[in-house]
């Protein structure tokens, strides 16, 4: 795996507990936005409200970039480790979730740090792989 992918997914996972958090602020943003009005005239002079703002403020929440790729994130990372067992996911919640280093984790779970780091590689190739990230 190319150093700057790892690094990457490695960013993912610290922000981890805090997506659903940024998830509900960015729909909160689209639901109460500054200004409700959009211009539906495409070529005329003045802009128009939107005919069904309820509707519209759904479709732009489906349709946010931003949520859904906090989305996918989320998904990936909660299927992935459920892919895992019982020593794997607190060798990544420890690692990235509460960003504890590899010796402090080896010492909590009872692991080498060899194994540590043999788990989160195998977490992160997987991850991986599921984001589409490499083959």
């Amino acid at each position: 795996m190319k150093n700057y992918t790892r690094d990457y997914l490695k960013g993912v996972l610290r922000e981890y507990p805090s997506l659903e958090k940024e998830i509900h602020k960015r729909r909160e943003s689209i639901l109460n936005p500054d200004s409700m009005r959009v211009d539906e005239n495409t070529g005329g002079i003045r802009g128009s409200e939107v005919g069904r703002p309820t509707e519209a403020v759904a479709v732009k929440i489906m349709d946010d970039e931003g949520i859904n790729n906090l989305l996918m994130h989320k998904n990936a990372i909660e299927i992935t480790l459920s892919q895992f067992n019982k020593d794997v996911q607190n060798v990544v919640k420890l690692r990235y979730f509460e960003q504890l280093c590899q010796a402090d984790v080896s010492e909590q779970l009872g692991l080498t740090v060899a194994a540590i780091r043999v788990s989160e590689n195998a977490f992160l190739n997987r991850l991986a792989r599921k984001l589409k990230l490499m083959g």
